[in-house]
């Protein structure tokens, strides 16, 4: 199942599958997301590690099995608890940020656009596909111009104008296509991971061996990612431990702010449950997150706060005690 396809596609390919269905054509559906599986199937076949774990009708099983067939351990919770961490003072604060449409460039696609974000607080940024919530992540960050707007790290303005701006005043981001942005597929483990700090490892004009092991390693070992070394080449790592290594590369940097763009697309639910973890952790430390996610379950599970954007511009503010995906997609949808 593509990931890359909004919510209309996918709707309508399902349709498509179901009519197949009903003409007497076999189908065979793979996908990480068990709505659909639950809603298109009727047996539902579990690999692991190239291996046939487990076969159910469709009707006789619930996602929390499935999901324990496929990580191969029971769960408790698909999402960790993210109550009582102590939220403390503003840390980024983003005025009037205007950003140029894609593809109509006489237009904006984002108009007017302001929040703040607080330490240790995880936000989720809310809108409907192609509403500008990428965009706004990637100009914040200097990777994609803005037409006009601030950035405000502890109180400071600070002048970003590229992600190297970004990252000298403790800004880091995920992006949303890691196989595009986030990984250079011919390197390895350890080089991907350091391309965000190559003059703190750099000795004269080569790399120093020994920095550059010292530096990845506590990250390799903290994200848990699983490789059978550092030297692995990156493409032959599962999705979701390239997210852990591309994550990796922004914890590198010391940042303080983390702007997270669908952390969890493409990948496994195994590797999801891992990559939540690994956001709250982040969270208890002091680092402050923006989170961009299609799945509202997920935001609404992760999230303290939630800034909605519709046609360029703040349509809401929604805490989490009042959060649901209803609440949400009105706001996000409203005219």
């Amino acid at each position: 199942m593509p990931s890359a396809l909004t919510e209309s596609e996918t709707r309508n390919l399902l349709d498509i599958l179901q009519e197949l269905k009903q003409t007497g054509i076999s189908c065979i559906f793979i996908s990480h997301k068990l709505k659909e599986v639950f809603e298109i199937s009727d047996r539902i076949f579990v690999l692991r590690d190239a291996r046939n774990i487990s076969c159910y009708a469709a009707d006789e099983i619930d996602s929390k099995r499935i999901i324990e067939d496929m990580i191969g351990r029971r769960i408790d919770a698909m999402y960790p608890a993210m109550e009582g961490r102590a939220i403390g003072e503003e840390v980024l604060r983003v005025e009037n940020f205007k950003v140029r449409h894609p593809v109509s460039t006489s237009k904006n696609i984002i108009e007017d656009v302001s929040f703040s974000l607080r330490r240790g607080e995880v936000m989720g940024l809310v809108g409907l596909v192609g509403s500008g919530r990428s965009e706004l992540l990637r100009a914040i960050f200097g990777a994609l111009p803005k037409r006009s707007g601030k950035v405000f790290v502890d109180g400071k303005e600070c002048d970003i104008r590229s992600a190297r701006d970004a990252i000298r005043h403790h800004i880091g981001f995920l992006t949303e296509d890691r196989k595009k942005d986030g990984v250079v597929s011919t390197m390895n483990v350890k080089e991907n991971m350091t391309l965000s700090i190559l003059r703190q490892i750099a000795a004269g004009p080569f790399i120093s061996k020994p920095k550059e092991e010292n530096k990845v390693s506590p990250f390799f070992d903290l994200l848990k990612i699983k490789a059978p070394s550092l030297k692995t080449n990156i493409s032959n790592l599962s999705g979701g431990n390239q997210q852990k290594v591309v994550l990796a590369k922004s914890l590198l940097t010391d940042m303080q702010v983390l702007l997270l763009d669908e952390p969890t697309v493409g990948i496994d639910v195994g590797a999801k449950a891992e990559i939540y973890k690994i956001i709250k952790n982040l969270a208890e430390s002091g680092l402050s997150i923006v989170m961009v996610s299609s799945e509202y379950p997920e935001l609404i599970a992760m999230c303290d706060r939630f800034i909605v954007i519709a046609n360029g511009r703040v349509a809401g503010e929604v805490q989490k005690s009042e959060a649901n995906e209803t609440t949400l997609i009105r706001l996000a949808s409203s005219v």
